[in-house]
């Protein structure tokens, strides 16, 4: 399957499919489930971790979530990272 390619949300003339930030979309106003519910912020290094862990247990538990992911394939994502 391809892989998908991610775009910073703030670089000049970036354009996405699917935004899959933390925050709201800044075209649509939407929030996402792909984003990272741990902030650097509030959590320090440890947000990925908590992100990784949080994911696996989604694919563990839901097939729409599992769904949902694989249509990632092939998209541009919209993230601020």
């Amino acid at each position: 399957p391809m892989h998908p390619r991610v775009v910073n949300v703030r670089a000049p003339g970036a354009t996405w499919d699917v935004y899959v930030g933390r925050g709201p979309c800044p075209r649509t106003g939407k929030r996402t489930e792909f984003g990272n519910p741990y902030s650097v912020a509030q959590h320090g290094p440890e947000a990925m971790r908590l992100y990784l862990d949080w994911v696996a247990k989604l694919w563990a538990g839901s097939l729409g979530f599992r769904q949902a992911v694989e249509l990632l394939a092939g998209e541009t994502l919209g993230c601020w990272c």
